[in-house]
């Protein structure tokens, strides 16, 4: 194991156990294409911004970028939501959205409660 995967795994320990996994000197980008292709990159930045050692302040301001830009980019598909839900409102089509912002149009044999049948 390289120790981008070692780090990893660490990280990953720590962040259930709510512990610190140290300092990392290897390669950054390597150890956050292993998160990516593991779809835990979440974890690393909350584990790296919550447990800041010197080694890695360029990664840190790197994931908080991220995270500021992931807030936008919801906050934009949010608006985004409520414009169409309006229109549709206003065209006189019932519309319905969950929480998950899933959003379509009702009809009569459709309600907006899911089933247990029900997919999204």
């Amino acid at each position: 194991m390289n120790d981008a995967e070692q780090y990893l795994l660490r990280v990953l320990r720590g962040f259930v156990q709510g512990e610190d996994p140290g300092p990392f000197s290897g390669d950054w980008q390597q150890l956050y294409t292993l998160s990516a292709m593991h779809s835990v990159t979440g974890i690393l930045g909350h584990s790296v911004m919550s447990y800041p050692h010197d080694a890695n302040t360029q990664f840190v301001q790197m994931m908080r970028r991220q995270c500021l830009q992931t807030i936008a980019l919801f906050s934009q598909r949010g608006e985004a939501m409520a414009k169409l839900t309006e229109a549709l409102s206003n065209e006189g089509s019932p519309t319905c959205c969950s929480r998950d912002m899933w959003c379509g149009i009702t009809t009569r044999s459709r309600s907006c409660a899911p089933s247990a049948t029900s997919t999204f």
